[in-house]
């Protein structure tokens, strides 16, 4: 690796010389990732389980209620607790209503029922 070239730049303010290595001829850095890999087609787990199944009552400890937690930590786009659980009620009566749904195109496509 080629050492790094040195410069000198005018005095600052304080009247002293900045010396340090030319950024120019430094390696790119890198670092380890600080996260794990996300995937955001998938749906997030707690225990093996969807967290759309979890049942935030169940739960021992619930830090989103300690003093001075900051409620957007652990829950995104103005969530709080009692939405979410809304929510996730909500998408899962909206998925079985699509199952419904699916399985009577299904049936009325196959018993030859056209479609417009």
């Amino acid at each position: 690796m080629q050492e790094p070239t040195k410069v000198t730049v005018d005095p600052d303010s304080s009247g002293k010389d900045l010396q340090g290595p030319d950024p120019n001829t430094l390696p790119p850095a890198t670092a380890p990732p600080s996260h794990p890999n996300i995937d955001p087609n998938l749906i997030g787990t707690l225990d093996g389980r969807s967290i759309l199944e979890v049942d935030l009552n169940s739960l021992n400890d619930k830090p989103w209620r300690r003093p001075g937690s900051d409620l957007s930590d652990w829950f995104n786009y103005g969530f709080d607790e009692i939405s979410w659980e809304a929510y996730c009620y909500r998408r899962k009566e909206l998925g079985d209503l699509a199952t419904v749904l699916k399985a009577n195109i299904l049936v009325r496509h196959h018993n030859g029922f056209g479609f417009l």
